[in-house]
């Protein structure tokens, strides 16, 4: 400062500006205390508000990116887990046709097994419904004897010596018993309300309780033994003859 400043009262403060170049004029502004802390306090002051809101914005542009982190790891892992059910879709749609090859699987398999099991049903039925004659071998349509009676509704037949009378059905043998005439009667209960009954003077070759199938041998023919008599009942009430030789199943 110059003399003539320092001469000045204390309150009032002087400043100098000069410039770089060698010919420039000193520039003196003059102010007192009052201004000049007032300029420090406003410039303090603009200062202060200045890197308040550089504070200010700083933080928000920190929150702001600090949400956007926050959002983009929300949405990394919504994305994962949008996968993860995609994956869990997947292997589910795989398992469910799976699931539904095996039950079309089992389902022909049932169906198969059903239409077996009612073919082996209608098997078994026809198999046991009395049918066909009752004679291996040559046979021809005999008389009946005249001590027969005709409500017997029987048929009768003549068969060739070495024939073999059989069973006309499936069934057991409900009984062997020998008539006033000393020919044996095998009684065959097919189990279905039919029973066919097989008359002859030769000697029977099944007994009572016996498991027999269509075309089990009953009797040898032999000389003595050519006439064969077939009934068959159903519910109890023999048919007549024609309705016997309709039978086949």
């Amino acid at each position: 400062m110059s003399e003539e400043n320092a001469s000045k009262p204390k309150h009032i403060r002087t400043i100098s500006v000069t410039s770089s170049k060698h010919e420039s004029r000193v520039h003196t502004v003059s102010m007192s205390n009052t201004i000049f802390w007032g300029l420090i306090l406003l410039f303090c002051v603009i200062a202060g508000v200045l890197l308040g809101v550089l504070v200010f914005e700083s933080k928000q542009v920190i929150d702001i990116t600090n949400d956007a982190l926050v959002q983009k790891n929300e949405a990394l892992i919504k994305q994962q887990e949008y996968e993860d059910l995609l994956a869990q879709y997947d292997e589910l749609a795989l398992q469910k046709a799976e699931l539904e090859e095996q039950v079309q699987v089992l389902s022909d398999t049932i169906n198969q097994r059903v239409l077996e099991d009612e073919a082996a049903a209608a098997e078994e039925a026809e198999a046991r419904i009395p049918s066909g004659f009752p004679v291996t071998g040559s046979v021809t349509a005999a008389e009946p004897p005249e001590e027969d009676n005709a409500l017997e509704m029987a048929v009768y037949y003549e068969a060739a010596v070495d024939a073999v009378v059989v069973a006309t059905a499936k069934g057991q043998v409900l009984s062997v018993r020998q008539n006033a005439y000393d020919n044996y009667e095998i009684q065959v209960d097919h189990g279905n309300g039919y029973v066919s009954i097989y008359t002859n003077a030769g000697y029977p070759l099944l007994e009572v309780g016996v498991e027999i199938t269509k075309g089990t041998p009953l009797f040898y023919v032999g000389e003595d033994n050519t006439l064969i008599k077939y009934q068959v009942s159903r519910d109890g009430a023999l048919m007549d003859a024609y309705d016997v030789m309709k039978i086949d199943g």
